[in-house]
């Protein structure tokens, strides 16, 4: 399935609990500097992964930061391409196949059961330690990690050993613990695209 399909921006369904709401902030800033033509080309040259399911409605299994940001911004379509057809299933089989064919993160803080997920993506939650990787590797130049869901796992890491408080309270403390603990273990191997060394 590679045909582009254009939808309506609102009525696309995510397949996470939440996002870092800082990100989608820096998205719609990125946005606003855009000119007219620049949105369009923008729009038609980034379209959402999404699985075809029950009633027909596409599930994004990818970009839903920057869904989130679009409709916040005010857009009304975008393009989504199709990466598989799960329509046939009622919505418990969908949610159970979704898992089992790994378009579901298996994160403990994006739950799979079906009624943890929202039904449209201005219901996405904040989840801070999300923007906290965005932030780290707008900061330390991590090069982004091309295997599935590996954001959650960074942030599922930083979410064991940094607390919510602290997040809030010593956001530049929280930073440089974060560094460190990524950098021990993610990046024990530095690369020449990898600034870790030099930020801890």
């Amino acid at each position: 399935m590679h045909e582009l399909i254009k939808v309506m921006l609102a009525e696309l369904r995510p397949t996470q609990c939440a996002v870092g709401y800082e990100e989608v902030e820096l998205k719609r800033q990125s946005w606003s500097s855009r000119t007219a033509e620049q949105k369009s080309d923008y729009i038609a040259s980034r379209p959402f992964p999404a699985v075809l399911g029950p009633c027909k409605r596409y599930f994004i299994i990818d970009g839903h930061h920057l869904g989130l940001a679009l409709l916040k911004e005010g857009v009304d379509w975008v393009w989504v391409r199709p990466v598989a057809d799960f329509s046939r299933l009622g919505e418990d089989d969908f949610w159970k196949h979704m898992a089992q064919k790994g378009f579901l993160c298996p994160s403990p803080a994006n739950a799979e059961e079906q009624g943890a997920i929202p039904e449209h993506l201005e219901a996405l939650g904040d989840d801070p330690y999300r923007s906290l990787v965005g932030r780290l590797r707008r900061t330390c130049g991590c090069p982004k990690d091309g295997s599935p869901f590996a954001e959650f796992r960074w942030a599922d890491l930083l979410r064991r050993y940094i607390s919510p408080e602290s997040l809030r309270a010593h956001p530049d403390a929280t930073l440089a613990s974060a560094r460190e603990l990524v950098r021990r273990t993610f990046c024990p191997h530095l690369s020449a695209q990898c600034r870790c060394a030099d930020c801890a």
